[in-house]
């Protein structure tokens, strides 16, 4: 099982296509526990538990970078402009 992080990422990638958002989003996690300092996977881990429908995981994940705030962070997402989190989270109810 080889650490080459971008492998790790090419294959949640695979899975994302399949249509199979839930194992894509395991793969991916696994890829952001290698370098928890590092915020491009954690975003990517993000958007994959959204696409998963794990609206409350994603959150979680996304206030590890986030200074802590009242309503968890939320507020801090809306003040940054970070839309990408809005329109996923959204998608994710429907």
């Amino acid at each position: 099982n080889p650490d080459i992080i971008e492998l790790h990422i090419a294959k949640a990638h695979f899975y994302k296509h399949e249509g199979d958002y839930e194992k894509s989003f395991e793969e991916m996690d696994k890829t952001r526990k290698m370098d928890l300092s590092d915020r491009y996977l954690n975003t990517k881990c993000t958007k994959y538990a959204l696409r998963a429908n794990n609206v409350p995981r994603a959150e979680e994940l996304i206030g590890m970078f986030l200074s802590d705030a009242p309503l968890g962070g939320r507020q801090n997402l809306f003040d940054l402009q970070v839309m990408w989190f809005e329109t996923e989270t959204g998608s994710a109810y429907l």
